[in-house]
């Protein structure tokens, strides 16, 4: 989860929520609020990647960002929360085709891995950046 300008970003929800909340206590002793999700970024559709994307898009309604396969992610989401999957709208995200989010640049690019379409990402903002592999 990243934190810029009291929004939050979150690239892959594999956690489970309650400890996202929990974690997110224990190293900034604030409580984390959903409704200040501004996006999710899904880097494969592996199920210990999306494991709280319906919990998380429920409390925020927040842009989900994934790679191509959408029909994968659809498919587990489906199953797991069928009342959230007509909900929920996805951005497909092109590899190597930067997303701007109130300044913030996120740049997925494409990595290998035993799923279609798996990508990392490289964040930047002013002088913070990273990549998430």
């Amino acid at each position: 989860m990243i934190e810029i300008n009291d929004s939050f970003y979150v690239i892959d929800a594999g956690v489970a929520y309650k400890d996202i909340k929990d974690k997110y206590f224990l190293l900034s002793k604030k409580v984390f609020d959903p409704k200040k999700l501004k996006a999710i970024f899904i880097t494969h559709y592996h199920g210990d990647h999306i494991k709280s994307l319906t919990t998380l898009y429920n409390m925020s309604n927040c842009l989900i960002y994934a790679p191509a396969f959408l029909d994968k992610i659809k498919d587990q989401i489906k199953k797991k929360s069928p009342e959230c999957f007509n909900k929920i709208d996805f951005e497909s995200i092109i590899s190597r085709k930067t997303i701007e989010i109130d300044n913030i640049k996120f740049k997925p690019f494409s990595t290998l891995h035993d799923t279609i379409d798996s990508v990392a990402y490289l964040v930047d903002y002013e002088t913070l950046k990273f990549g998430y592999v």
